[in-house]
């Protein structure tokens, strides 16, 4: 049984036997347990000394042994995990994982061995974080033309794509919302979750009061969408009753005073509300606070309770140079009459006055990094022009992360060079991290940021390791932390000091079809393998063949492994049929032989 689980446990068997789960794919929330179905079936007269499993997952392409039991023995990798040993021989391989983390999403795969048996099952894991929703702020009492700001803050979510809706809800009908609106990038705090920000301005009158707006949060950790709301009051002020006077003339007098001063009272508030200038009030621009480069981003501004309705509405976008004394000098530049013509300005009237919010659709390049986007308002009622600015952050996330080494084959006593390279981000500013199987390593060399094409930026960090007999299997990985990607990246080498096991496929012939007297060729084809030497032979009925064997060069595959074929030429006869031809591949990384037979059927 031994000899079947080791080399079970370095090279790939085809599958035989029927392992199957109930849920290809669970998620468990961040912090909670959460099991990994897996079963097969067990005829009942295997006992558990013969029975192996192994439980592997897979990130990011990278492959790691979680969990092993070879018949007698477990061996952990990971101590929050567990597995019922007396369910093993009721076909139950399934493993409960603990205190589930951001870092333990995966394909996870339980592997079964009854030997000569073998079949897998693969479960995927998705990590998800609920998030937590606030509103502010609540029940606000507000005044007429006033202008009230809504924040919609959703916390502590992962995964990172979430949806911010926000709804009006009025004499009892829910509308969606679609401007006035500003929802931000999600961004990464310190536990890997992600936090978001949505606000929403408006300008009141008495006309809203008792109108409730309604921040919707749709992730897919939640099984229905989150509501916060609040509800629009407005102040009630009471005129007191006039006293009553003792004598009817002086009841008269000031009736009479009263009702003039009404009456020019009404005829100037008639003509403050309906025909006098009003001024606009305009809101701060509204984008978000990072810009991908090259990415169309939407910038709004919101002008309300003005009169009369003709307005002027321009933007333009502000570069800051330096002049010869080192001063700062702002250079102006319009943009196109084209976006202008884009931008959504649709004047509304409420009340007796009238709202525009212009929403412009812009594409920045890293050029317009740290460029004033301007809104300017001119009016009837202003004095002068109000104008409203605020910088564009662009960001660009890298075009390629990698990780290369040297040599490609690493040697006992050897220095193995890693270097963790990234191309082509932006802005300049990047933080590489190396860790050695999770332990920080100080001893590196970092060459950049540098300048390369198109004003964008690259790195890479650079360690050096000497190669020790105990250092096979130690992980070196490199962590990655630019305000463009949301989240810390990672990239893991594996150090493989006994080097890697080939994988040799089944054996093939041409033509598939033998006939007696032609010309048949057996080809069997040995792949992914370090480092190059390898002994193939060629036996018929166990017996060594010494002719007709021919074998293609090693080819190098880019991670530095190689792969081959070995070919067997021989014109089969009659009496040939049913004989077992057997290619035998020996190889340092293989504890023993690894075989592949073909059965002759002449026609």
């Amino acid at each position: 049984m031994k000899f079947f689980i080791w080399l079970w446990i370095f090279l790939p068997f085809t599958d035989l036997m029927e392992v199957k789960t109930n849920t290809p794919e669970t998620t468990s929330m961040l912090g909670k347990d959460v099991l990994l179905d897996c079963h097969f079936i067990n005829a009942g007269s295997v006992k558990l000394e013969d029975i192996a499993v192994k439980w592997t997952v897979d990130r990011r392409s990278q492959i790691k042994t979680i969990y092993l039991f070879d018949g007698k023995t477990e061996q952990y990798h990971k101590d929050r995990i567990t597995l019922d040993l007396m369910r093993i021989e009721e076909g139950n391989a399934s493993i409960h994982l603990q205190d589930v983390t951001l870092e333990d999403e995966g394909d996870y795969q339980c592997t079964i061995l009854i030997t000569p048996d073998v079949g897998s099952s693969t479960v995927r894991l998705k990590v998800a974080a609920q998030p937590s929703v606030a509103l502010a702020p609540v029940n606000p009492q507000l005044s007429h033309g006033e202008t009230k700001t809504f924040f919609c803050e959703a916390s502590q979510f992962y995964p990172q794509d979430i949806e911010i809706i926000w709804l009006l809800k009025a004499r009892g009908e829910e509308v969606p919302l679609t401007t006035k609106i500003c929802t931000g990038l999600p961004s990464l705090i310190d536990n890997g979750t992600f936090n978001v920000s949505s606000q929403i301005s408006m300008i009141f009158s008495e006309e809203d009061a008792g109108s409730v707006y309604i921040c919707e949060v749709k992730h897919e950790s939640l099984l229905r969408p989150l509501r916060r709301n609040t509800t629009v009051l407005f102040a009630m002020f009471v005129v007191p009753e006039m006293i009553q006077r003792d004598t009817e003339f002086i009841v008269g007098v000031v009736s009479a005073i009263l009702i003039t001063l009404v009456i020019f009272l009404g005829v100037g508030i008639m003509y403050q509300k309906q025909f006098a200038k009003a001024p606009p009030l305009v809101s701060d621009v509204i984008l978000p606070d990072f810009v991908p480069a090259n990415e169309a981003m939407n910038v709004i501004c919101n002008i309300n309770g003005f009169r009369p309705k003709i307005i002027s509405i321009r933007w333009y976008l502000l570069n800051r140079n330096h002049d010869s004394t080192g001063r700062d000098s702002p250079e102006e530049s319009l943009l196109s009459q084209d976006l202008i013509s884009q931008a959504g300005q649709a004047v509304t009237k409420h009340g007796s006055t009238y709202n525009v919010t212009s929403q412009l659709s812009y594409v920045p390049t890293l050029a317009d990094d740290g460029t004033m986007v301007g809104c300017e308002v001119k009016h009837k009622a202003l004095q002068a022009s109000i104008r409203k600015e605020k910088k564009i952050n662009v960001i660009a996330r890298p075009q390629k992360s990698y990780i290369t080494k040297w040599p490609q084959i690493p040697q006992l006593g050897e220095v193995l060079k890693l270097s963790c390279i990234v191309e082509k981000f932006y802005p300049k500013e990047i933080t590489l991290t190396w860790l050695k199987n999770g332990q920080m390593v100080t001893n590196v060399t970092q060459f950049g940021p540098f300048p390369s094409e198109n004003d964008y930026y690259t790195v890479w960090s650079q360690m050096e390791h000497l190669l020790r007999e105990n250092d096979d299997g130690l992980t070196y990985t490199c962590r990655i932390n630019h305000i463009s990607l949301g989240k810390i990246e990672e990239l893991s080498y594996e150090i493989n000091l006994k080097g890697t096991p080939p994988i040799v496929n089944w054996i093939t012939a041409d033509p598939q079809n033998p006939t007696a007297g032609e010309d048949l060729q057996l080809r069997c084809q040995i792949s992914n393998f370090s480092p190059t030497d390898l002994i193939v032979e060629w036996f018929k009925n166990n017996n060594k063949l010494n002719t007709g064997i021919s074998n293609s060069p090693c080819v190098a595959s880019a991670k530095g492994l190689h792969s081959m074929w070995s070919f067997l030429n021989i014109v089969p006869q009659i009496e040939d049929n049913d004989s077992v031809f057997t290619c035998r591949v020996q190889h340092v990384a293989l504890r023993e032989f690894e075989e592949r037979a073909y059965i002759l059927n002449i026609r």
